[in-house]
């Protein structure tokens, strides 16, 4: 796998601990009013230095702003300049590992006893061995791991979101399992990008020792956003010599969110990587990028769906199909000032009409058999 060649721009000291680290924002010089807001190696080094991190992972960003910059493909330059580097380096994504909830437990169960259910779990892992944290926690605690896995599955010079990654990640989960540990219920770290106009840049390392398996749940969600925002993110996964790691991804954005993922696995022998993705998104986001595609494009598409009111908003022809026979055909319009109470019942959703809404049954008594 080909690298770029590192340049340090950035020097480091050691600290007690033997770890070098890079020094502090104020002793680089980079004041807190004098910042830039083009991603710059300067951005790159000033948040590197207040996260206090080691400077291997300086070296890294900065390799990865080396690829970002050098990249030639297409979509390279947007990606450069849709960053604000001020809310980069002010950014915080608020990530915590946890536990999935079990399965059955409700909603207002889990919300009571999430802490207590995270504690649990938590030892229970730590017990066996199992490293499950986020990533600014595992740079510091498992530095010399994370220097060598970081980067070997999705390195920065792959594409130009994952050097965009590399160069600005905030977040993030490092899942280590060791070898034969087979972890009993799915793992899950939640990303809420709550936020308007700072972009959440996550990345994880997921690593399963020979012979061990765990299922990874990654969820992220954000709500609607009234500016756009970019989320680009990065997923590596290790499973070594028959272990088994199933990694489930549920995301929920808005309209406005342009999504770039970047997620790969080395496989050793026997080993087993599976992959479920599921984005919720609303019919009117799908259905404003087929009508762009079919426009620039001159495409005929053909959807088949029980959201009407979305629907109407994308279609040229309808056909109404119900019973096994053509109810209806025409225009938006035309349907929609149709008299046809089959069709003005089904098109505005009104309760009652020839499917009647309301249908005859015993006295509730009965029904509960308490007579």
């Amino acid at each position: 796998m080909a690298h770029a060649q590192v340049r340090t721009r950035g020097e480091g000291s050691a600290g007690d601990d033997g770890v070098t680290r890079v020094a502090t924002a104020e002793s680089a010089g980079l004041a807190t009013h004098d910042r830039d807001t083009a991603l710059s190696g300067t951005v790159v080094r000033r948040l590197s230095a207040e996260r206090e991190e080691p400077a291997w992972m300086l070296r890294f960003r900065l390799r990865a702003l080396d690829a970002l910059e050098a990249s030639s493909e297409p979509g390279a330059s947007r990606l450069r300049s849709a960053i604000d580097a001020e809310d980069v380096v002010s950014d915080r994504v608020g990530v915590r590992p946890r536990p999935a909830s079990p399965r059955g437990y409700s909603f207002a169960d889990a919300v009571a006893e999430s802490e207590r259910a995270y504690r649990l779990v938590r030892d229970e892992l730590e017990s066996l061995g199992v490293l499950f944290m986020g990533m600014d926690e595992a740079v510091r605690e498992h530095s010399g791991t994370l220097q060598e896995l970081l980067g070997s599955v999705v390195p920065p010079e792959d594409d130009p979101s994952a050097a965009l990654n590399g160069a600005v990640w905030s977040g993030g989960t490092f899942l280590y399992v060791p070898p034969g540990v087979r972890v009993q219920v799915p793992l899950q770290p939640e990303i809420r990008a709550d936020f308007r106009k700072t972009e959440p840049f996550e990345r994880s390392l997921l690593v399963a020792g020979p012979g061990s398996s765990v299922e990874f749940i990654d969820g992220c969600t954000a709500p609607v956003l009234t500016s756009a925002a970019l989320h680009a993110s990065v997923v590596e996964v290790i499973a070594r010599e028959g272990a088994s790691v199933k990694c489930i991804t549920l995301q929920n954005w808005s309209r406005d969110v342009d999504n770039y993922v970047s997620k790969r696995a080395h496989v050793s022998a026997g080993a087993a990587v599976g992959a479920v993705l599921g984005i919720f998104l609303s019919l009117n986001v799908i259905a404003t990028l087929i009508r762009k595609l079919n426009d620039a494009l001159g495409l005929t598409s053909i959807v088949v769906t029980y959201d009407v009111s979305e629907s109407l908003k994308l279609v040229d022809y309808i056909y109404v199909i119900a019973e096994g026979r053509l109810m209806g055909e025409g225009t938006p319009e035309t349907l929609l000032a149709s008299e046809d109470p089959y069709l003005r019942q089904f098109l505005k959703a009104l309760p009652d009409g020839p499917v009647r809404f309301h249908f005859p049954a015993r006295p509730l008594a009965e029904e509960l058999r308490l007579k």
